[in-house]
């Protein structure tokens, strides 16, 4: 089986980080769901990902 990666950042309307996000990255045909946060830097990376179609959603405290 082949397995990949999804590495981002993620950053406010200023292109400044945003520390401490949580990003859930849904499977669309397993449902399984993996979560992670943000670095100081605003990075996150997901690893040993299953081939297949992916939905992800961010979200931080204060954002609106």
């Amino acid at each position: 089986m082949l397995y990949g990666s999804l590495v981002g950042n993620v950053t406010d309307a200023t292109g400044a980080a945003v520390p401490g996000a949580a990003v859930v990255l849904t499977n669309r045909a397993t449902a399984l769901v993996r979560r992670a946060t943000s670095d100081d830097r605003g990075q996150y990376s997901f690893n040993d990902l299953q081939l297949g179609g992916y939905d992800a959603t961010v979200s931080a405290s204060g954002a609106s």
